[in-house]
């Protein structure tokens, strides 16, 4: 295979600040976009440890850790690219070692605040788009307490920008065939909460999601959509009330996203 492969939100440590963020993004597009030029050649065969994915992803409006970065629908082309276990997909990477009923993964992510690239209505950076792009290094754990029961643990440090520290525990549960529901609890130190949700937010409880999600295996060409919304909460009325929040501390979600493996 002639083609380099790669593939939204996920990152790289060593040196990062010595360079401009801005034109390592704008590599990272260059680089999507040839792949996307690459992928109708790609061949794989059936024991193939390569695969790739394609699809797009509509949402009514981006949020982060609860706070909402951009109050407007948008639609984001997905391209990522696999080898046995590890995973890349847009600016980050997951690797993922499974281990009896565990899973352990290790990765780079990276996230900004920028407008997205196919916005569906007008609108302008505002109060909500302060923060600098940042690169978070993570490590988590996933345990399948029962069959399609997860408890997962997430750590993360920021690489640049604030360097702060975030953890979050999940639990998705099954409720009838195609359709599970999550809860995620997020705690930040001092920098990371700043960082999210303003400069005058403190350590604590950052924020807790709630979300129904739907899987349909069934689009044409074996491909899957996934329908989820999720409300989140803001925890600490000094959070709630920080300059990149200011009290629309309850925002909700409704994400779907179609998808296709090779």
């Amino acid at each position: 295979v002639g083609c380099v492969r790669t593939g939204q939100e996920f990152q790289l440590k060593n040196g990062l600040h010595q360079y401009h963020l801005p034109s390592i993004i704008e590599g990272m597009k260059r680089v999507v976009l040839l792949i996307a030029l690459c992928v109708p050649s790609l061949s794989f065969s059936k024991e193939s440890d390569w695969k790739v994915s394609t699809g797009l992803m509509y949402s009514n409006e981006k949020v982060y850790r609860g706070a909402l970065v951009w109050p407007a629908p948008y639609i984001f082309p997905l391209l990522g690219i696999s080898y046995k276990r590890l995973a890349v997909n847009g600016p980050s990477f997951n690797l993922a070692l499974p281990w009896s009923k565990l899973t352990f993964n290790f990765g780079v992510s990276y996230f900004d605040d920028n407008p997205p690239l196919i916005p569906l209505r007008t609108h302008h950076k505002d109060f909500r788009n302060e923060r600098k792009s940042v690169y978070d290094a993570f490590v988590g754990v996933s345990w399948e307490i029962l069959p399609r029961t997860k408890l997962s643990f997430l750590s993360s440090k920021a690489l640049n920008s604030h360097h702060g520290f975030y953890s979050a525990l999940s639990l998705q549960v099954p409720l009838i065939p195609f359709v599970s529901a999550g809860y995620t609890l997020g705690h930040g130190n001092g920098k990371a909460n700043r960082y999210t949700y303003g400069p005058e937010a403190r350590a604590g409880l950052g924020h807790r999601d709630f979300n129904l999600n739907l899987s349909l295996p069934f689009l044409p060409g074996k491909g899957i959509l996934i329908t989820r919304y999720t409300i989140s909460r803001i925890h600490l009325s000094t959070n709630k009330n920080a300059s990149y929040v200011r009290s629309n501390d309850r925002p909700s979600t409704l994400m779907s996203m179609a998808s296709w493996s090779f």
